[in-house]
């Protein structure tokens, strides 16, 4: 029982304002990033350059919408977009990280 006293106690890596791990905007990043990286893979699987996973993604994408799937990469796109510069002037630096290693990856 005492490891589960130490796990839910309180730590200094929590933000002093809301308490939380990590901020509303940094999971916003993280979810635009996400889905810019499923448009990215979805695109590219209309090509078959996706490989196997992409492969899936596009007969899953096809069975559940129809020829709808091939206008959602787009949407994905630009929600994607949407989350991380949406409110922010500028991109911090973790921003900056995740969309080079989006694009690196």
């Amino acid at each position: 029982m005492r490891l589960f006293s130490v796990l839910s106690r309180k730590s200094g890596r929590r933000s002093p304002e809301t308490g939380r791990w990590i901020s509303a905007q940094t999971k916003k990043a993280i979810a635009g990033i996400l889905l810019i990286l499923l448009s990215v893979i979805s695109i590219l699987s209309f090509f078959s350059l996706a490989g196997p996973t992409g492969n899936s993604l596009l007969g899953a994408l096809r069975l559940s919408f129809g020829w709808v799937a091939y206008f959602l990469p787009l949407l994905f796109l630009a929600v994607g977009i949407e989350c991380i510069w949406r409110g922010a002037t500028r991109l911090s630096r973790w921003n900056w990280v995740g969309v080079v290693l989006m694009i690196v990856g």
